[in-house]
Parts: structure tokens; sequence; C-alpha cells
């Protein structure tokens, strides 16, 4: 019987949050589809060259039997998103992070998924000892994602703030950790803290999940990811 060919759009492989929708979109087709992933970039990219050599690949969906496209990562605006989908009509097509009408969508609460996994890392996994790395006082969905850690764990465990993005971070995270003794698991605000705070881990020869389990949520529009 031959397999399914299925189209996997998105934007850069450059992108962090790309990269990790194609490592699970990987593992999935491993079992019984052809993958095909299309890198287009942005497609309301004004550079003509740009639109030439990038998004023309999208197109190419339509001869697959199907597709999933990364619709926030390629498109920002309300009317380039449903021109996207738009182009695609006639092709089973399930799009993630937004949802149109008569297709098929994949979104997840980020309440909730922060919930469970740390639910999980809790019952299953008898992780006690968890720590959460947010991001700056100012950041609002920092301070939501610290209320959520907090109410699950019933318990204030201890915060660090640090900024987005800021390489001198590391510093700061080698400083907390030492204060913070012993830990089975560390949560990251986001993927940037969590890409940092591997970096810190590497350093002090403590391997993610053989010695303690980390955590990172990755924000892009409405989709909050777990890796």
């Amino acid at each position: 019987m031959q397999k399914k060919q299925i189209s996997l759009l998105v934007d850069h492989p450059e992108n962090n949050f790309s990269i990790e929708i194609c490592r699970g979109a990987k593992a999935a087709a491993d079992l019984d589809i052809k993958l095909f992933i299309l890198y287009g970039g942005y497609v309301e990219e004004t550079t003509e060259n740009y639109k030439y050599q990038k998004n023309n690949v999208y197109p190419l969906a339509r001869h697959t039997d199907g597709a999933v496209v990364s619709v926030a990562s390629i498109c920002r605006s309300t009317w380039g998103k449903q021109d996207l989908v738009d182009m695609l009509s006639g092709t089973s097509l399930v799009t993630l992070n937004d949802s149109f009408k008569n297709v098929s969508n994949i979104r997840y609460s980020p309440d909730d998924g922060l919930r469970d996994a740390l639910y999980y890392m809790i019952h299953f996994l008898h992780k006690k000892n968890l720590i959460f790395i947010g991001g700056p006082l100012s950041n609002n969905g920092s301070n939501h994602r610290i209320a959520i850690f907090q109410e699950v764990l019933k318990e204030d465990h201890q915060v660090f703030h640090a900024k987005q993005k800021n390489r001198q971070q590391g510093d700061l995270i080698h400083t907390f950790l030492d204060e913070a003794g012993d830990i089975d698991a560390i949560v990251c605000a986001n993927d940037e803290l969590a890409i940092c705070t591997y970096d810190v881990l590497k350093k002090r020869n403590m391997k993610v999940g053989v010695m303690l389990l980390c955590l990172a949520l990755m924000i892009y529009g409405m989709l909050w990811k777990t890796v």
C-alpha cells in the first residue's frame, strides 16, 4: 500500500518554534506517511525577489494528499492568513494555532497545557523540587504563568525574573541554581530562557532528562507548546 503524502508548511528552518513543529511531525511521519516540509518564508514579505524565491514553494502542497500549515508563523495579518488557506482550497487541510471555517485545526489551551505538564511531572514522574525561571516583572504573560505554576504546586516556590534575550542572564541563572539547592525540575517561561538554561546546565555538567527535567513553554499566537 502506497503511503499518503503529507506536506508541512512552515516559515524558516532557523525558527525554534518551527523546528519543534517539524520534529514532532517527523516523529509522526515515521509511522505511516511520506512527509514533505515546505519552508516558504513569510507570505506578506514585500520584496519581489523574496516572493519568487520563497512563497512559490507553498502551492506545491496542492499536489500532496494533505497539508498541515503553521499559519501564524507564516502570516501576521488576518487577510494574509485567509489568503493562504484559500490558496490551498481543495486540499485536505489542518491548520495550527488558528481556526478557519470548514478547516480542521489544532489549538491548545495555554493554561491547561502548563497545568497538565506540571501535573504529569509531579504525579507521574514524582518530581518534588521544582523552580520557575521567568521573564521580567513587567511581563504580564510571564507573571500569569508564574501564577499557574504556584497554583498547581499549592505553595510559593522560588521564582527568578530574568530579561528575555539577554545573554548575560546566564550568570544570573548560575547564581539562582546555586541558591536553589537540590532541584528535580526547571520550568522556563519561554524557549529563549530554556536555551540559556540549557547552556548553564551544560557548563555545570547537569544532564537534562537524567539528573533533572527542563520544561519550556513556546509561545506563538495562541499556541503554547511544552518541550
